[in-house]
């Protein structure tokens, strides 16, 4: 499991379209790191992936993830600088078990949040995007 969070606790996603943005940039760095994302769950500031590096290649995927969202951010916001809080935190997983508690554990973080979004453009998108890297489409 994977998570990277806001500096300053500030929002890392103020609308739709930056929702957006950083689910397209996952999907590229999935495609060109041959990175195997299972989950994903975005919050106002922050954000975990539970996801396989089969090439060892983790680093590499969440410094192209991350340079990527931060160079768009920016220059949308009009800001300068570094725009998460360091450097990302991992947790390594092994077995079903485990993914499975995870799973569970990120559903139920997230179930208030998905009250108060529950008409929210981005659950379409997040489905297909979804649905395509994980193999289903």
């Amino acid at each position: 499991m994977v998570g990277s969070w806001r500096d300053e606790r500030s929002r890392l996603f103020r609308d739709a379209k930056d929702y957006r943005c950083f689910l397209e940039r996952l999907g590229e760095g999935v495609d060109e790191c041959h990175v195997r994302l299972y989950l994903f769950c975005l919050m106002a500031n922050h954000f975990h992936l539970v996801l396989e590096t089969p090439e060892g290649n983790l680093s590499r995927f969440m410094q192209k993830l991350s340079t990527a969202y931060t160079v768009y951010s920016n220059l949308r916001h009009r800001r300068h600088g570094h725009l998460f809080d360091g450097r990302f935190k991992a947790k390594l997983m092994e077995g079903n078990k485990v993914l499975e508690e995870v799973a569970r554990g990120l559903g139920e973080s997230v179930a208030a949040f998905r009250e108060r979004r529950r008409n929210s453009p981005l659950r379409a998108i997040a489905g297909r995007l979804l649905a395509k890297y994980a193999g289903m489409r």
